[in-house]
């Protein structure tokens, strides 16, 4: 970056200690609910009319079918007489009661005979399905049910359901002499058959009291290939991005991977975990000041008194940014949703020229260390002084769903949607979800004599046609400066979480969150000790 350009455009308050209150709901916001509420009624009123006029409609239909204007063939409302009923059951008890017939035709393969007596002793009709050679009635046997014998063609047993067709099943067995039909010794297998009224494999299961031997239902085991994969977790999450670098270290965005290694020169100054003094919260707080000016950032504004020569520092906590420095002089990254614009553009503040936000700025990290009872405890850990040595980058979707852990999204979707966000949070939704419409009306034109394209007599015209444009775009703004800020303060959490998952060209449009490269610079031993003995001085804060 040349001229000591700024590493991050769009960097900055995220939560200032006076910041403005995001307002409460308005009457407007109460007028468009009652307005919702009216339309429902509407919709339930318009729903109670189509009921009454359904009901109505059935009990006309319910006279019709009184009356037997209808022809019904099966219904509670149609009068049987006994015979009928006597009839049917004669039929059944005609078909329960034949018995199965070896039928022998192997030149057509056919197993029913034509020359058959079309009557009964009884004088009953007899289909010709149901007619044997004989003249009397048998079951018939389809030709799919013969099989070919050394004698001829022989009906397969035919079954017949006996029992209740919701209990067992009693097989007849059929039993095998002779060699297998894939055999090549040429035998013939003989085949002892079982009574026609063996049940049919496709019959289903049905109890019979003729014995004790019962077959249950077995309900086949399906096994799914692939198996199913497990749900995901935030442990999950996190165990995959450790996965995601070929190298044997955790996972690092490329820019941090392609960071040398601080020089031993450094690193030799850094003391052991073990020896390594914490701070405070309150300490930080009391003695460095400021507020919470970007992600992370604190900036101390003037005229405070500071003992930092930047005025900025970051207090940053690895439980919502999973890929901060794992260890004092390490490189990391931040997770942000948005960028607060630089302290030293903001017109409010006057600082000097060489102020840089984005430069040797010392990091304090939240970690859980040991106390004086050996209990773990909250504290932070100086890290270093960091620089942003790159411009940042926005995560796509796939690394949003590798990098950023279910509680990373939630922790940013609850952060963004809470009513006392910053004013320049607010701002920032409003622009990325419903942003101001683009002017497309006309443009102030260059007259030919001063070396446009427009000739001077139609100058006016042009002229008056771009005042009503920009008339039109004004009130247009109005609109929709009116619209946007009731929407922008009706955001949920539901709705940006949501919008961490949507696809880049859905609508709504998809929340993504950027990278910020954190280059760890140096590590200063003299502002370590600095800090370790303001602490020291008062035993609250060890």
């Amino acid at each position: 970056m040349a001229d000591n350009a700024h590493l991050n455009p769009a960097a900055g308050a995220f939560a200032p200690a006076n910041g403005t209150q995001v307002s409460s709901i308005s009457f407007l916001d109460l007028q468009l609910k009652m307005e919702d509420l009216e339309r429902e009624q509407a919709c339930a009123r318009t729903e109670a009319s189509d009921l009454k006029t359904l009901c109505l409609t059935l009990r006309t239909e319910i006279k019709t079918l009184k009356k037997g204007s209808w022809n019904i063939t099966v219904s509670p409302f149609r009068d049987q007489s006994d015979s009928r009923f006597a009839k049917a059951l004669d039929a059944v008890k005609e078909r329960t009661n034949g018995g199965a017939v070896l039928i022998q035709d192997a030149l057509s393969g056919c197993c029913t005979n034509a020359n058959v007596s079309k009557k009964k002793s009884n004088g009953v009709t007899v289909p010709p399905h149901k007619r044997s050679q004989n003249g009397s009635s048998t079951t018939s046997v389809p030709p799919h049910l013969c099989m070919k014998t050394s004698s001829g063609l022989v009906a397969k047993a035919l079954h017949q359901r006996q029992g209740d067709a919701n209990g067992s099943v009693c097989p007849r067995r059929v039993y095998w002499s002779g060699i297998h039909r894939y055999s090549v010794s040429g035998k013939s297998p003989q085949i002892s058959v079982s009574p026609a009224s063996d049940p049919l494999v496709t019959d289903g299961n049905i109890d019979t009291p003729e014995t004790d031997l019962i077959r249950q239902k077995v309900a086949a085991a399906y096994h799914l290939t692939p198996p199913p994969s497990p749900k995901s977790t935030d442990a999950q999450v996190s165990s995959a991005v450790q996965q995601l670098s070929i190298t044997d270290g955790p996972w690092k965005p490329h820019p941090i991977a392609e960071l040398p290694d601080l020089p031993p020169s450094i690193t030799s100054k850094i003391p052991s975990p073990k020896t390594t003094t914490s701070f405070s919260g309150d300490f930080l707080r009391n003695h460095l000041g400021g507020n919470l000016w970007g992600p992370g950032l604190v900036f101390v504004p003037p005229p405070q008194t500071s003992i930092l020569p930047d005025r900025v520092y970051y207090t940053v906590d690895p439980t919502y940014d999973p890929h901060l420095p794992s260890a004092p002089g390490q490189h990391g990254a931040k997770l942000v949703p948005f960028f607060n614009i630089n302290p030293e553009d903001s017109p409010v503040f006057d600082l000097p020229e060489t102020f840089d936000s984005a430069s040797n700025v010392p990091m304090f990290v939240l970690r859980s260390v040991p106390g004086p009872d050996g209990k773990l405890r909250k504290r932070y850990v100086y890290h270093g002084h960091y620089t942003q040595s790159r411009w940042s980058d926005k995560l796509d979707h796939d690394r949003m769903a590798q990098c950023a852990p279910a509680s990373v999204r939630e922790y940013w979707a609850e952060w963004l949607a809470s009513p006392g966000r910053p004013g320049w949070v607010t701002k920032a939704l409003q622009n990325h979800f419903f942003p101001a419409p683009p002017y497309r009306g006309a443009l102030p034109a260059v007259a030919e004599d001063e070396g446009g394209s427009v000739a001077d007599e139609e100058m006016a015209a042009r002229e008056a046609k771009v005042v009503r444009d920009v008339k039109r775009y004004v009130e247009a703004l109005r609109a929709w400066k009116k619209d946007a800020d009731m929407k922008t303060n009706l955001i949920k959490k539901d709705f940006l979480l949501e919008a961490f998952d949507q696809a880049d060209a859905d609508e709504p449009k998809a929340l993504r969150l950027w990278w910020e490269y954190l280059e760890c610079v140096d590590w200063r031993a003299d502002f370590y000790d600095t800090l370790v003995t303001l602490q020291s001085r008062n035993p609250n804060y060890t």
